[in-house]
Formats: C-alpha cells, sequence, structure tokens
C-alpha cells in the first residue's frame, strides 16, 4: 500500500497477467445516477451479467391488490423489499414484474396481486380488499381493507413483515376500510351513521432512480351517501368510488404509477 496516500496499489507477482474482468450488465432500462449504473424493470424480461461479478442493490415492489365493489375495501399494496449487496456474477437472471389485482364488475372482493422475483427474491403481491358482504380482507404483501357491509365484525387483512402492513377495518356500516401500505397500516372506516372510508396506508420513498419516488400505497375505501370515501395512500395506492352520491377521493401520488380516482 502506498502509506502517503492511502490507496491501495496492486502489483501483478511472476509472470503470469490479471484476469480480473470489469463488470458489465444489460437488461430493463439503464440510467445512471451519480457514481451508479441502475437498471429498472417494468415488465418482466432478463437481467444478463456478460462479464465480471459484483454486489447489488435491489428493490422489488410487487402488483397491489384490486378493491373490492360494492362499499368496497381498499386493495392493499404489492410487497416492497430492499436488498443490498446481493452477489452477482456472469449469468442471466429472470426477472418476473407481477401485476395489479382488479376490481370486480360487480359486488364482491378484488382479486389478488402478483408477486414480483428477482436475484433469489420475491415481494409478495397485496391483498384483496372485500365488498358486498362481511368476509376478511386478502392478506398479501400489505392486507386488503374490509368492505363498508362488515361494520366491525371481521378482521382486515395482514400485512408480510418486513414488506407491508395490514389493511382497515370497517367500524360502522357503510365505511369500508383502506388498504395496507409498505409504511402504515390502512386506515380504519370512520364511525355514525354513514362513516367515511379509510384512507389508504402510505407508502415509502426510495432513490435508487433519482426521482425520489414513493412506492407501495394502499388503495382507499368506499362510503355511501355523501359520505367521503378514502384517499389513496402516497405511492401509488387508488381512490375509492362512492355509492349513491358519495364522494369519491383520489390516488395516492408522488409515484412512479400513480394511483387512479374513485
Amino acid at each position: 500500500s502506498d502509506a502517503t496516500s492511502g490507496a491501495n496499489v496492486w502489483t501483478n507477482v511472476g509472470t503470469g497477467t490479471s484476469n480480473v474482468q470489469p463488470y458489465s450488465a444489460s437488461g430493463g432500462t439503464k440510467t445512471t445516477v451519480g457514481s451508479y449504473t441502475v437498471h429498472t424493470f417494468t415488465s418482466s424480461a432478463n437481467y444478463v451479467v456478460s462479464t465480471g461479478s459484483a454486489n447489488v442493490d435491489i428493490l422489488l415492489v410487487a402488483g397491489g391488490g384490486g378493491a373490492g365493489s360494492n362499499l368496497g375495501g381498499g386493495g392493499g399494496a404489492g410487497g416492497m423489499l430492499v436488498q443490498t449487496g446481493v452477489a452477482t456474477s456472469a449469468g442471466t437472471y429472470s426477472i418476473v414484474i407481477g401485476g395489479g389485482g382488479t376490481a370486480p364488475s360487480s359486488a364482491g372482493a378484488g382479486s389478488q396481486g402478483s408477486n414480483t422475483t428477482g436475484l433469489g427474491y420475491t415481494a409478495i403481491g397485496g391483498g384483496y380488499g372485500t365488498g358486498g358482504s362481511a368476509t376478511t380482507g386478502g392478506s398479501g404483501g400489505s392486507g386488503g381493507g374490509v368492505s363498508g357491509y362488515s361494520g366491525s365484525s371481521v378482521a382486515a387483512g395482514s400485512g408480510t413483515s418486513g414488506q407491508g402492513s395490514d389493511g382497515g377495518q370497517s367500524l360502522a356500516a357503510y365505511g369500508a376500510g383502506g388498504g395496507g401500505g409498505k409504511n402504515g397500516d390502512g386506515v380504519d372506516g370512520g364511525t355514525g351513521t354513514y362513516p367515511s372510508g379509510g384512507n389508504g396506508g402510505p407508502g415509502i420513498q426510495n432513490n435508487y432512480d433519482g426521482n425520489n419516488y414513493y412506492y407501495a400505497g394502499g388503495g382507499g375505501g368506499g362510503s355511501y351517501s355523501n359520505a367521503q370515501s378514502g384517499n389513496g395512500g402516497l405511492g401509488g395506492g387508488g381512490g375509492a368510488g362512492a355509492e349513491n352520491s358519495g364522494t369519491a377521493e383520489t390516488g395516492g401520488g408522488s409515484a412512479r404509477n400513480s394511483g387512479g380516482t374513485g
């Protein structure tokens, strides 16, 4: 080592030559953020390391759960998973991007979000919100909210530890619970004669791609008759619609894909 500069100086010893190869990889949309190279995948594809080896940091976000219909609970956010120092070397790695669940066209529960996988890790799809009956919200990366038909009789969906949070309950008839988000539980529906729907749980920021987006916000819960429905959680949760003249609310913003308005 060079004691004057504190830098390591590597010298080849003997007649051999160095065979250390630079790291080269392709796949997704490739950008540079400061001294980092970023590969962003918004659809399923391969991450291909052609030469070298390196430890990489990864962010995985699964598809969010679909909201329920007819006083529907909000869909839970897809699980969000951050791992640092993941070892990679020459080879092909499959990246699978999970799609979001959907809401039914008639009264009932939404569908579960799909998992996102890559480099040996899995983010769990978001749990579905329920609608039209007193049934438990779906569990997943984050849990789905409970239909406004449920009152206080049933549990919301559970989130996965390290990936998301629980959904919100319905505390009184007509006020549905919001879906859970990465950074907080879905809010319970309100109380009273025509209560408001609960907001979706908030997502959390990540700046790997230089945009400092929020990810994994939960969906808002529905309401009835001039009451206010829940807003989507910050980070892409969808705002809830409303039954019989209730007020629909907005989707969560500051996200790569902002949530839609109910």
